[in-house]
């Protein structure tokens, strides 16, 4: 594939699609946070994937309190026979 010049892909993406457009600056919004380190095998397969229109938009990663919080996670207690057997029953 030849290289294209900054010009060439100027003009390139102005004939797309607003979609199109939409999803050209998601992958380049990605590419910068990236902030010219090299992309992780992660980074690549998540950008393949917005690239295909398989995903809307890269998630940020997860901050210290979200991860805090994952870590702190426990389950909620109920009362009486596991949810999985009331789910059962109410299906027969």
């Amino acid at each position: 594939m030849a290289k294209l010049n900054f010009c060439e892909l100027w003009d390139a993406a102005k004939t797309l699609s607003i979609v199109e457009q939409e999803r050209l600056r998601e992958l380049l919004d990605a590419l910068l946070a990236r902030k010219g380190e090299p992309l992780s095998a992660d980074d690549e397969f998540a950008i393949g994937l917005l690239r295909d229109g398989i995903i809307s938009e890269i998630p940020p990663p997860l901050s210290e309190a979200d991860l805090e919080r994952h870590r702190n996670w426990e389950p909620i207690k109920i009362e009486g026979k596991p949810l999985s057997e009331t789910i059962i029953e109410e299906r027969r």
